[in-house]
């Protein structure tokens, strides 16, 4: 549960200025966000635990809800066969074997100026997300969304993401009132932050409820 050894930074817009975070790729995404940041021994599973208990404070009805996990690769790669047919997943690594054990996830692959862009996103459960966590840890064009069920338009998804702007992937699940996960981390304080972003009225009351369980 989050407690006052958690140190908590809001915003009203994550687009502007602010003291949460200042990522290019958020510039004019005017919605507000709140940060969550605490030391533990493992930092992958800080993330996790933060993550979860964000949720916990949530007015939602986690039946109804869904876990997703977007990536991308931040740089452009070669054209080749081989490339294409490993695809964003096979390309990664998870104790050497790949993420053979995420079953729920999907490819994509866009061509930019004779490269490719690989990215995917996973349906993931609550086992699948704190091993994904622990592999891409905060270093990966990642996030990480939690929305509900009727919200998600595969074929919608599948459209954006397609067109290659991590930007409109963000949007469209903040469009669907989702809450947006990123992962902050700080090579000398070797702390765990998760941000989360969303005009979703269970923002407001996460930062209700955390203000008093923080104080």
């Amino acid at each position: 549960m989050i407690t006052r050894n958690v140190r908590m930074r809001s915003t009203d817009d994550i687009g502007i200025e602010n003291d949460v975070c200042n990522f290019k790729f958020l510039r004019d995404v005017h919605y507000p966000s709140v940060s969550f940041e605490a030391l533990f021994l493992n930092r992958e599973e800080g993330f996790y635990e933060l993550i979860q208990n964000i949720i916990s404070l949530s007015d939602t009805e986690q039946s109804q809800y869904i876990m997703i996990c977007y990536s991308e690769l931040d740089t452009l790669i070669p054209n080749t066969k081989l490339n294409r047919y490993k695809g964003f997943w096979k390309l990664q690594s998870s104790n050497e074997n790949g993420f053979d054990w995420l079953k729920n996830k999907h490819d994509f692959l866009s061509e930019i100026d004779g490269k490719i862009k690989l990215s995917g996103y996973a349906l993931a459960s609550d086992y699948d997300l704190k091993k994904i966590i622990s592999c891409f840890s905060y270093k990966k064009m990642s996030f990480y969304t939690y929305l509900n069920k009727k919200n998600f338009d595969e074929k919608i998804l599948s459209n954006i993401i397609s067109l290659g702007d991590y930007k409109d992937v963000i949007m469209y699940f903040l469009k669907c009132e989702g809450l947006v996960f990123f992962l902050l981390g700080d090579e000398d304080y070797k702390s765990s932050e998760v941000v989360v972003i969303s005009n979703n009225s269970s923002l407001k009351e996460i930062r209700q409820k955390a203000k008093i369980l923080c104080c």
